[in-house]
């Protein structure tokens, strides 16, 4: 059997379709990565401002969540 011809094959190899977060992560590293390799300064600035931003997504992600827990545990049904 020859892999020149495609209906001889019994399967199909297909790439695996990344989801929105994959795509989104894979841009985001991409230009960090292009970032990073305009200057070697940029590498520390680029850094610092991510896990900043990371640092500040978990802190804000998690406070609202806990303020919807609090609201739903802790109000009162009785009104």
């Amino acid at each position: 059997m020859s892999i020149e011809k495609v209906n001889e094959v019994p399967f199909t190899l297909r790439r695996r379709q990344r989801s929105r977060l994959g795509q989104y992560w894979a841009t985001m590293g991409f230009i960090f990565q292009f970032l990073r390799d305009i200057h070697p300064q940029l590498k520390i600035l680029i850094d610092t401002m991510t896990l900043i931003g990371i640092v500040w997504s978990v802190r804000t992600g998690l406070s609202l969540f806990l303020t919807v827990c609090s609201g739903k545990f802790f109000v009162s049904d009785h009104e």
